[in-house]
């Protein structure tokens, strides 16, 4: 059966006309941020940053030991990989890194936490920290050097650390609010990346995640009797290793896989005025109706019921 396609407001904002396919990404030493917003953020250009992240302190210094000893306490939120399920839990970060650092030395679910040794045994996922608290804010912040990256009028919405072993991964999705700045600490990942122009053969999803559209293909393992037009995407891949800043403009598809144990942070930059978009304040209303139930609780990343708690299999993958 071959599958139609949700469109949306965010997909037509994301209108391919004012994005260009490009068959490789821009890599420079550094930038300013008035070069950063002019020669890339603007015209929607990726660029990988190799040098300015290797003087920031967190290389080097971050290890999920050493953020283990120095924020253990701390309730880190635990995903499955691939969205594989709704949430694992909180748990403290100690225990998180306890159960990496012993299932990477035994190669299977051996890890102390027995939570987490349970769903790694059931699913073939691998479960990873996405934390957007008080570690990255307070401390750590120090570490990193975003805002000598922030042009002027812009500010973070969010900033997130990620944790998690060989394998851990997101799938494709793009974002419709700011610019991404995504920064390996440790480890390296690859990024397997569609321009905005791309949208017409990734085949949108209905799922709802705030200012965030999934796609329904699969692209591990693509089902071309289902999605046809994937055939005819161009994608470019990159690997990002240590120290290496990624700046991901709005509407850049993007799939993401951990090659080793990784940590990275990334932080979303916003101005004010993107409020005043259509896609921005559409996506609002939906997120104030869905908040009290009434909009999209069966097919959201944040609602999952427990009979759907996979979201490959909420997008038909298997």
């Amino acid at each position: 059966m071959i599958e139609s396609e949700t469109r949306s407001s965010f997909e037509l904002e994301c209108s391919p006309q004012h994005y260009g396919y490009m068959t490789g990404i821009s890599h420079v030493k550094t930038l300013t941020p008035d070069e950063l917003l002019v020669e890339f953020v603007r015209r929607s250009r990726p660029v990988i940053i190799t040098e300015l992240g290797k003087h920031w302190p967190a290389i080097g210094k971050w290890s999920p030991s050493y953020l283990s000893d120095r924020f253990g306490d701390v309730l880190v939120h635990v995903r499955g990989s691939r969205f594989g399920m709704k949430d694992i839990g909180d748990i403290p970060l100690s225990e998180y890194v306890d159960w990496l650092l012993n299932a990477r030395m035994a190669g299977a679910s051996n890890g102390s936490n027995s939570l987490l040794a349970q769903y790694h045994a059931a699913h073939p996922v691998k479960p990873y920290v996405a934390y957007d608290g008080a570690l990255p804010q307070t401390e750590l912040a120090l570490d990193t050097g975003f805002s000598s990256l922030f042009p002027p009028g812009y500010h973070p919405r969010t900033t997130r650390c990620w944790i998690g072993p060989e394998g851990a991964s997101t799938p494709l999705h793009c974002d419709s609010w700011g610019f991404n700045i995504f920064y390996q600490v440790a480890g390296a990942k690859r990024f397997t990346l569609f321009s905005p122009d791309q949208t017409r053969f990734l085949y949108t999803s209905n799922i709802f995640e705030f200012n965030t559209l999934y796609s329904r293909v699969n692209i591990l393992a693509p089902d071309y009797t289902r999605f046809p037009r994937f055939k005819d995407a161009r994608s470019v891949e990159i690997t990002l290793n240590p120290g290496e800043i990624l700046v991901l403009p709005r509407c850049w598809w993007h799939d993401v896989e951990a090659l080793e144990t990784s940590i990275s942070v990334n932080c979303w930059i916003v101005r004010d005025r993107d409020k005043l978009t259509a896609s921005y304040l559409l996506n609002s209303l939906k997120k104030a109706i869905h908040n009290v139930g009434l909009y999209a609780n069966d097919r959201c990343t944040c609602h999952l019921s427990p009979d759907k708690q996979d979201l490959g299999r909420t997008l038909g993958w298997y």
